[in-house]
């Protein structure tokens, strides 16, 4: 019966623990999440995305792959003012889920 105890005791203390951690993600992964979503729908991305087409990746044309070429910059331009933001967010939302996924295993060990 200690021994169930002590378990007990122990499973308690590493959910507490875990939750503690898990909270401490949650405003690092806000800040980032809403500094993404406030500069993709800023003026400088929102009012003007790239218009163009890729959709001539394939070509041999020359003007084709010209248009290609100028379109494939501007939109790797336009991106990569993004893809930064979007990538720390998403990096800061999976951190996120994977400890409550942890903390939610703890939690279902402790409690049975």
């Amino acid at each position: 019966l200690e021994a169930s105890r002590g378990s007990v005791q122990d499973l308690r203390t590493k959910h507490q623990v875990c939750r503690e951690q898990e909270a401490t993600l949650v405003d690092p992964m806000k800040s980032k999440c809403e500094g993404y979503s406030r500069t993709r729908k800023s003026g400088r991305f929102a009012a003007a995305p790239p218009t163009c087409s890729l959709a001539e990746v394939a070509t041999d044309s020359p003007d084709a792959l010209e248009a290609f070429d100028e379109c494939l910059r501007t939109t790797y331009t336009w991106t990569s003012g993004l893809e930064p933001l979007r990538q720390a967010c998403s990096a800061a939302s999976e951190e996120r889920r994977n400890q409550t996924a942890k903390c939610n295993a703890l939690q279902a060990r402790f409690e049975s």
